[in-house]
This record gives structure tokens, sequence and C-alpha cells, in this order.
């Protein structure tokens, strides 16, 4: 994931089109094993009253992934492909983390075989990115 980020991150593209493709990444990458690694990890830490084993670098991983998500933020800072009015900074670590968290957990539940679905996670996944790039299109 850190590899795609940094590799989206140094494209000649506008912010706007970074987020499309992080986007696309999140709903193309939900059955990918980094994806559901990291799901059942955050859910196993979560029920933990002590430290996980090696949760410092999960820490530190989270961090270089962040960094490479502020030079996309500082990047629609810049370039004006984000509607004027917006806090940038806050709109798009709000939209991602949104994104993200409702990715995992559509992932999570695609992993319950006795749970049905009204609709297909791909298409929620869309429609939810789509929503958020009509929201932040200048």
């Amino acid at each position: 994931m850190l590899d795609y980020f940094m590799y989206v991150a140094d494209l000649p593209l506008t912010c706007l089109e970074k987020i499309e493709m992080l986007f696309d990444f999140f709903i193309q990458d939900q059955n990918h094993l980094s994806i559901i690694f990291m799901v059942n990890f955050e859910s196993y830490a979560a029920h933990l009253n002590e430290p996980v084993e090696d949760v410092l670098d999960f820490n530190a991983l989270n961090r270089k992934i962040w960094h490479e998500y502020s030079r996309i933020i500082q990047n629609g800072v810049e370039d004006g492909s984000i509607r004027a009015g917006l806090p940038v900074k806050e709109t798009l670590i709000t939209l991602m983390n949104s994104f993200a968290l409702f990715s995992r957990k559509l992932t999570m539940k695609k992993n319950i075989l006795l749970l049905e679905s009204d609709l297909d996670s791909d298409k929620q996944l869309v429609l939810l990115k789509q929503i958020f790039l009509d929201h932040l299109k200048a």
C-alpha cells in the first residue's frame, strides 16, 4: 500500500486525479491480502488489553503512508483542483479516512459468509467515490 501511495504522490497529476486513483485502489484492492490483513490486525488489536507485538512497525508504516498522502494534500492546496472554500487538508483527510474505513468494513463483511448484502460492495464504493469527487471538484 505504501508503494502505491508513493507512486501516486509522484505522478504529474492534479490532486483530484490522485484522490480518484486512491479511491480506485481501495475499490480494486479490497480483496487483496494486505487489506484483509489490516482489517484483521486492527480488529484483533482493538480487543486486546495489552500492546500487540509489532504494533510499532504497523504504526511506522501508517506514518509513512500518511506522509505520502500529505504530499498529495499539499498538491491540492497548490493546484486549485479542489473546490475553493473547502479546508483542503481537513476535507481530504476526512474523506480518505471515511472511504478507507468503509472499504475495510465491506471487506470484513464480505468475509463473513452468512451475511447478505442488498448491494454489491464495489457498487457501493463506486457510488461513494463519485459523491466524494463531486463534493471536491473545483
